[in-house]
């Protein structure tokens, strides 16, 4: 039997998909309007149902690990830690891996990271940084206009950035292909620290 991999990203909208064993896409669904943790486990079973197989016909599971909500980046996470415990491989990719993967040796990748502030991650061969930009200073930071700017689906306020979630589409063999190779289930990246993002005393 030729293998068949589960594809969840819910670091931004919710997009689902199975991939073949050349790691193409079989089927592929984005749902942008809907609440994800809503529709989530409905339409993976109700995708596996079309496609004829099932969970247990999955030779793994690839997922976003981010950058995300907390809020986003658990119904992903959430998923893929139950079909661990049931011995189901997980392996995952962080959306600004993207670009570089696809031999990009420069750019930057942002995202709205919500409480007025966009998460940016910039790289230049082996050196990156990450930080968080207040809204209203953001086009003083970053050059918007540059060839090399990335967000998850492109839109960011009124700019029209690269899409890294349309890189993965149309370049899913190269990627994946990485992905299931470097064989990781990887640390979820929120955009910042939980102490921070809930805004705890540190108190028990």
């Amino acid at each position: 039997m030729s293998k068949k991999y589960l594809f969840l990203d819910t670091s931004y909208y919710v997009s689902i998909g199975i991939l073949n064993n050349e790691y193409e896409f079989i089927d592929h669904h984005l749902y942008e309007n809907r609440k994800g943790s809503a529709i989530l486990h409905k339409e993976i079973y109700s995708m596996l149902k079309d496609n004829n197989c099932s969970l247990n016909d999955m030779d793994a599971i690839i997922i976003s690990s981010g950058p995300g909500s907390y809020t986003g980046m658990r119904l992903a996470e959430g998923f893929a830690q139950i079909l661990e415990i049931d011995k189901t491989k997980v392996y995952s990719f962080y959306h600004f891996e993207i670009p570089k993967l696809l031999g990009n040796e420069k750019g930057i990748w942002c995202s709205e990271a919500f409480k007025s502030e966009i998460f940016v991650y910039e790289w230049d061969g082996e050196n990156n940084s990450k930080r968080l930009v207040k809204e209203d200073v953001f086009e003083k930071e970053i050059d918007v206009n540059d060839d090399h700017v990335y967000s998850h689906d492109g839109r960011l306020k009124e700019f029209h950035f690269l899409s890294t979630s349309d890189l993965i589409k149309k370049n899913s063999k190269a990627i994946f292909s990485f992905v299931v190779d470097r064989a990781e289930h990887l640390e979820t990246y929120y955009y910042r620290p939980l102490e921070k993002e809930f805004k705890m005393s540190g108190k028990v």
